[in-house]
This record gives C-alpha cells, structure tokens and sequence, in this order.
C-alpha cells in the first residue's frame, strides 16, 4: 500500500506542476521604471485599476490604506471621474488600450484639471493590462476616483495615474490622507515655541 502511494504521488506530482506553470499569473513581470521615475513613485502612479473598481473588492487592508493616502499625498490631481471611452490600438498581445476619463464635479484635492477629458494608456507591460482586457469596452461609464500625476521628461509632461472604486471607503481613506498632509504641513510652519519655566 506504501509503494503503491509513492507510485500515485510520482506519477500527479508532474500533472500538477505543469498545470501550475500553465496557469495565467495574475501580474505581468516587473519591468524596471523609466528613467524619469523612482521606483517609489512609480510604484504609487503604475498605471493601474484597482480590481475592486469593476466589482472584486473585499475589506480594505493596512497595506491598500497605506498606499492610497501616499499616493493621495503625493497626487498632482484627485478626481471624481468616469470611465468615458475605451478604444485600442495594435492587434494581439501588442494591443494598447486608450481611455478617457470625464471628470465629474469639483476636484477632491488639487486643482481642476486643462481639461474635463483626461486621456490615459494601458500597455502590455503595466499590471492592470490583463484586468482592462478583460473587461474591455464594459469598463465605459464605471466611475471612479483618479489619482494623476504630471512627470516632466526630455519629450514633455508624462500623465502617470491610479484608478481607485469611488466608493465612500474609498473618499474616506482618501480625505484622511489629505487631513495628514494639512496636519504635516501646518506643524512645519508653525514656529517651535518653549512653554516650561524655569
């Protein structure tokens, strides 16, 4: 019964292995960051959807709250907006997707933007690539919040974004993101004063 055991384990063991190596990864491999960003900032505008923003949400963990109020921190615009068009250009895996956002009511921090229409890509190599793909032309009107950032480089402004689901749990992490920076910014100015006696 032992042998026979091994034999069954040795003969899945291979099955199982290949299945795994063919299953779809869920990122696509990290690429360095272009030569205008640091890793940090590029990991904060990725260009990216949060899967929660078409419906695979789940309760908002520490890592998700950290990032969001850094990104929020560290956003030149932050935006009600919806998802107005979804077009590509290429064909197959070379396939880029070309979105506008339409921006809905007042700026939730920052100022308003050039335009009401914001035009954003996804490439192959950015990780919500396979997410948009997906879902395709399904992702117009899907409203959202937008946190955008303008990166100067030798061919001008670069537009580098994040996509968050405009929920109130959202507004909220965002809002106290906004509420850290007034509190940082405002001891900074204020001038140290010594209040004990002598």
């Amino acid at each position: 019964m032992h042998r026979l055991s091994e034999r069954l384990i040795a003969t899945i063991a291979p099955i199982l292995l290949g299945l795994a190596a063919c299953a779809p990864s869920t990122k696509t491999a990290a690429e360095p960051p272009p030569e205008y960003l640091s890793e940090r900032m590029a990991s904060l505008f990725d260009n990216s959807i949060e899967p929660a923003v078409i419906g695979f949400s789940g309760p908002a963990t520490n890592e998700y709250r950290n990032l969001l109020i850094e990104r929020t921190q560290n956003a030149e615009f932050v935006l009600h907006a919806r998802i107005a068009t979804v077009s590509t250009e290429g064909h197959g895996d070379a396939t880029r997707y070309s979105i506008t956002l339409k921006t809905v009511g007042e700026p939730i921090a920052g100022p308003r933007p050039p335009s009401d229409h914001i035009n954003i890509t996804l490439s192959p190599s950015d990780t919500s690539y396979r997410l948009a793909r997906s879902r395709d032309m399904a992702l117009v009107g899907t409203p959202v919040i937008a946190l955008l950032r303008r990166f100067s480089t030798r061919q001008g402004p670069s537009l580098r974004w994040y996509l968050a689901p405009d929920t109130e749990q959202t507004l909220a992490i965002i809002k106290q993101g906004l509420l850290f920076s007034d509190v940082s910014r405002s001891g900074a100015s204020t001038p140290h004063t010594n209040t004990s006696s002598h």
